[in-house]
């Protein structure tokens, strides 16, 4: 079978493998126990969606061999190193870089990250496995193995193996492989691996889901029709046994019995909020609308039942027992029955407007949100059948009393969000893409002015387009955003019994969980899919990115982050090797939202300098003139050989210069207008030389002096001579340009 290595591992160079066999694991506590079915899996013991969206769980497939091997080509993945741990990276998963299958195959390797808010993010969840014998392999990428050629011993255990299969594109993970090498017979050239039992391996199967269905998911399986009789709250962190949100409770006042808890562990609290993301201590979120996803749950308590009714001693009656007069105790007795959920809703305050749930439960969407907070509200109602009466005993002459009545109680809770919001939207920013055309090459830049802060102007992206859009250069900004997971437990509170469970991958085994963005910085990088290569020479930096408390289990970046007031440099190539013409520029912010970026395509015009020196040797005259000779005004010549620096052309472009006494040479240039220069025609760098006719030599006065000003004498000449050199090359030159 032919192999081929994908490319994320096309700068790893392994060691030379030999003829082995080996049953390849994929757990991260060791191997696997061979599986002969496809449905006989094994218990997926990880927390979160698989792996690629927690930022705080296990690596799953460090190899002893390669602890590093999924960063060695990190560039090429676009992943990201976290903070000073270099064997730690993570991965781009919104789908503009991968396809949903590259995210299913990089989802067991290392967490992710996203460039944008509202990027599509597909990746895996509900993990299962097919059988090799249901499909049909074409390509299979090993990596990590290592061995003897000549002996096939068993090796490399840590061995990685993914399959491409027909009709599906994309690299997908397999499992219970056994890895042979083919014999050669050339020591130069190791044999090919091979998978021997195609039939009995397994290939991952796993669904792909959108994140924010990921999410909705969670709050549907763990915080919906969770039961009247038990409340259930998330962690208020990964390896957490607290509860995350505070807790009420409501009474019910009896007949007879004090106020006692009806309702209990009644909370309410934000939980995530698309668009958004958690920078330092509020959240950064899409001015024109975010979704706001709120958990609340309750338990109703049923005070007293019928078989443990509230009791107590009645006023006595009194009876007659012959000529004595006797008393006897009655008993009160209440209890309740049959809980039922007359009213429950949750609503949203902010900005003085009341906010409902919308097409999906526990998400209530807010179109404009100012900066401010939110609170949520939680109100439930319940009623229940309310049963008291009098038992008397057979000495009194009542009968007995018994009334059922319907009584209600009602709990509210409200609790400000964690976290302020702060809408943001780059719109404050003046960003400028320029494109430099000189006859030497072209030139892009992106130059941006203002507060570049992501509170302030969550700048995403800028790009450009060119040639009816077939040559693109898209230049991301440092932003990154984190999924992260809310929790890794939640506590099921029940009557005389508190549980903690663990959340689990599986629908119907155990809740799920649920994740919230988290913001940091990076580093600049163009876009994959740029055909423009730019040397990217020529950066400006504004301002400093100093980093964020990102809190405890979220990868951050640590260090400053630098923010550029000017990016880009000389085009080295594009798709088509030709110029750029038709030049467009957009940009978006971090939700996408369109940013406007204005642009200039500065062509700039050929000058030429005439320079000659004055009769009397003492004065330089010259013009700077563009193509057509005529002379260019108001442009600043530096000079070399003169009694000053530089001179300013006039209205015929016309400047005159000292010359310097003691000047062998004058040398007059322009270095050409600035791109950001406000002229009406930009020009090129042009200059002119020429000799001034000076020769100072040296008096001989002594025998010594003879030797020194010999020598220095000679030099000079040799300067002439070299000049001289120079000015025929030059003149010749310039005739045949």
């Amino acid at each position: 079978m032919k192999l081929r290595l994908a490319f994320i591992i096309g700068i790893l160079s392994l060691a030379a493998v030999s003829g082995f066999a080996v049953v390849i694991g994929n757990s991260g506590g060791g191997q696997y126990t061979p599986i002969e079915t496809a449905d006989d899996n094994p218990e997926v013991t990880e927390n979160g969606v698989f792996r690629l969206l927690a930022s705080n769980d296990v690596d799953e497939n460090e190899t002893s061999i390669h602890p590093d091997i999924y960063n060695v080509s990190a560039r090429n993945l676009q992943m990201r190193m976290a903070g000073n741990n270099s064997t730690q990276a993570v991965i781009r998963i919104d789908n503009t870089t991968f396809t949903t299958h590259q995210a299913r195959q990089y989802a067991r390797l290392t967490d992710g990250y996203r460039e944008r808010l509202d990027t599509d993010t597909r990746i895996p969840t509900e993990d299962s496995w097919q059988s090799g014998s249901d499909v049909t392999i074409e390509n299979t990428v090993f990596i990590g193995f290592e061995g003897n050629q000549s002996t096939p011993e068993h090796s490399g255990e840590d061995g990685v193996v993914y399959v491409e299969i027909e009709s599906e594109p994309g690299q997908l993970p397999a499992r219970n492989v056994e890895v042979l090498q083919e014999e050669t017979d050339d020591d130069e050239e190791p044999g090919d691996l091979y998978i021997s039992n195609s039939d009995d391996i397994e290939v991952y199967d796993g669904e792909m889901k959108n994140y924010e269905e990921i999410n909705r998911q969670a709050v549907n399986n763990s915080f919906l029709d969770t039961g009247l009789d038990e409340s259930v709250i998330p962690a208020a962190g990964y390896g957490s046994n607290t509860a995350r949100y505070n807790t009420t409770k409501a009474n019910i006042s009896g007949k007879w019995h004090s106020p006692t808890p009806a309702v209990k562990d009644h909370y309410v609290g934000i939980a995530r909020i698309s668009e958004g993301a958690i920078y330092d201590d509020y959240w950064i979120v899409n001015p024109e609308g975010i979704n706001v996803t709120a958990l609340t749950d309750y338990r109703a308590i049923v005070p007293y039942t019928e078989s443990s009714r509230y009791t107590e001693n009645a006023p006595q009656c009194s009876y007659q027992d012959g000529n004595q007069t006797k008393y006897a105790t009655p008993e009160r007795y209440e209890y309740y029955s049959n809980p039922t959920v007359t009213s429950e809703f949750m609503e949203l305050y902010h900005n003085g407007s009341w906010y409902d749930e919308g097409e999906h439960s526990h998400v209530f969407p807010i179109e404009d949100p100012a900066a401010g907070k939110i609170t949520p509200y939680s109100t439930t109602t319940i009623e229940y059948n309310h049963t008291y009466g009098v038992d008397y005993p057979s000495e009194c002459s009542q009968e007995d009393e018994e009334t059922t009545e319907t009584v209600t109680v009602t709990s509210t809770i409200d609790r400000n969000a964690e976290h302020p919001i702060e809408p943001a939207k780059a719109d404050s920013l003046n960003i400028t893409a320029y494109v430099k055309d000189t006859r030497q090459g072209q030139e892009l830049y992106f130059d941006v002015v203002g507060n570049q802060r992501p509170e302030v102007n969550p700048l995403g992206s800028m790009q450009i387009t060119a040639n009816g859009g077939d040559e693109v250069w898209r230049v991301y900004t440092p932003w990154v955003v984190f999924p992260q997971t809310l929790y890794d437990r939640v506590e099921t509170r029940r009557k005389g019994a508190n549980q903690w469970n663990f959340t689990s991958v599986k629908v119907g085994d155990g809740p799920h969980n649920l994740h919230r963005d988290y913001m940091d910085a990076n580093s600049y990088k163009t876009a994959a899919r740029s055909t423009i290569l730019v040397s990217e020479e020529g950066i400006d930096q504004a301002q400093t990115y100093e980093g964020i408390n990102t809190g405890d289990n979220v990868i951050n970046t640590k260090g400053d982050i630098p923010l550029y007031r000017t990016w880009g440099g000389r085009v080295l190539s594009t798709s088509t090797g030709g110029r750029l013409e038709d030049f467009e520029a957009n940009g978006t912010d971090l939700f996408g939202n369109k940013v406007e970026i204005d642009t200039k395509f500065v062509t700039y015009e050929t000058t030429d300098m005439e320079l000659e020196m004055g009769s009397d040797g003492e004065v330089a005259n010259g013009q700077l003139v563009d193509s057509n000779g005529t002379g260019i005004p108001n442009r600043e010549i530096h000079i070399e050989g003169g009694t000053t620096n530089t001179v300013v052309t006039d209205s015929n472009g016309e400047f005159q210069v000292q010359v310097h006494e003691n000047a062998t040479g004058f040398v007059a240039e322009f270095k050409g207008d600035k791109l950001r220069d406000n002229v009406p025609t930009h020009y090129e760098q042009a200059d002119a030389r020429t000799f001034t006719g000076n020769l100072n030599i040296n008096v001989i006065s002594t025998p010594l002096g003879y030797l020194s000003n010999f020598i220095s004498n000679l030099y000079v000449v040799i300067h002439w001579i070299v000049l001289g050199l120079f000015f025929v090359w030059w003149t010749k030159f310039r005739n045949d340009k």
